[in-house]
């Protein structure tokens, strides 16, 4: 042992590194700056003891404490940069990306922080309360919690994406491994744990209103139902002998009405785009003369 530091509290959370300091929360409600050597650097008083590794992020130290409030300090300068009131203890180290912190606390809620001054951008309830670290995906952010259910979430608007049941409890933070997300599950009845590597599925199916053969000048309506896409764009086609053509651009409405002007077979398409995916679906469609 090199050496040895004391504070005035339990030490519950993990020692953060920055520059030649440890940083060290306490129960005692205080942050530590600890140097290289053991000693005492510098400490500030936080209101309530804190229990959860905090995070650092270039200057910048985010926590929270036993008490509602969640902090924003600037570790250059040693002094609060800001604070905000939520409602309920901090459960999990934060998690930031350029714009926001995000976290869990005890009233089951995950929070998202504008980093400038601590104001709320947006807040969603979890299907539990949640001691689990979100974990950022590209532009989502997963949440995990004691019930069995991973959500997905929009990070810049906290609107819900899609959810994952388990059927297992979640027993670690969720881990994103592009292209899959890890998930450490636990099942009491048998015992046993499990590790689940989870992909997203992308895909997109066509359907018809009408039973073939349709008849000349009938109404049919062809549907696109797409998985895995976040607010895509239809463009609907018809294949001939003749050739392909662009029935509707590109556009949000998932759905084609054609009226059949001639007999025969004709392949109709749909492509789904996104900011990230794209996809086709066809179906051979027969059209015969009116009776």
């Amino acid at each position: 042992m090199l050496w040895a530091f004391e504070t005035g509290g339990a030490i519950e959370a993990a020692g953060v590194g920055w520059h030649e300091s440890v940083v060290v929360a306490s129960t005692d409600g205080r942050v530590y700056f600890v140097g290289p050597d053991g000693k005492l650097r510098h400490k500030w008083e936080a209101s309530a003891a804190i229990r959860v590794t905090p995070l650092v992020e270039g200057d910048s130290l985010y926590f929270g404490a036993d008490d509602p409030f969640f902090f924003c300090l600037d570790l250059r300068a040693r002094k609060l940069r800001w604070r905000m009131r939520v409602g309920a203890r901090v459960l999990s180290t934060p998690r930031a990306d350029g714009n926001r912190v995000y976290f869990t606390a005890s009233n089951t809620v995950l929070y998202a922080l504008n980093k400038r001054g601590g104001d709320i951008d947006w807040w969603r309830i979890l299907p539990s309360r949640s001691p689990f670290s979100p974990e950022i995906a590209g532009e989502k952010i997963l949440a995990a919690s004691a019930s069995p259910v991973l959500v997905g979430l929009e990070l810049r608007t906290g609107q819900e994406t899609g959810r994952y049941d388990a059927g297992r409890e979640v027993r670690a933070n969720p881990s994103w491994v592009p292209p899959a997300i890890l998930l450490a599950l636990y099942d009491p009845g048998s015992g046993q744990g499990s590790l689940v590597r989870l992909e997203k599925l992308v895909k997109v199916e066509l359907s018809a209103s009408t039973p073939q053969p349709a008849a000349v000048g009938a109404e049919v309506i062809f549907t696109a139902s797409p998985v895995g896409f976040y607010l895509p764009k239809y463009e609907f086609y018809i294949r001939r002998d003749s050739g392909t053509a662009v029935t509707q651009e590109a556009s949000a409405k998932n759905s084609w009405t054609w009226f059949p002007e001639s007999e025969g077979k004709v392949t109709i398409g749909v492509r789904v785009s996104d900011a990230r995916e794209t996809r086709e679906a066809e179906m051979s469609f027969d059209v015969a003369k009116s009776k």
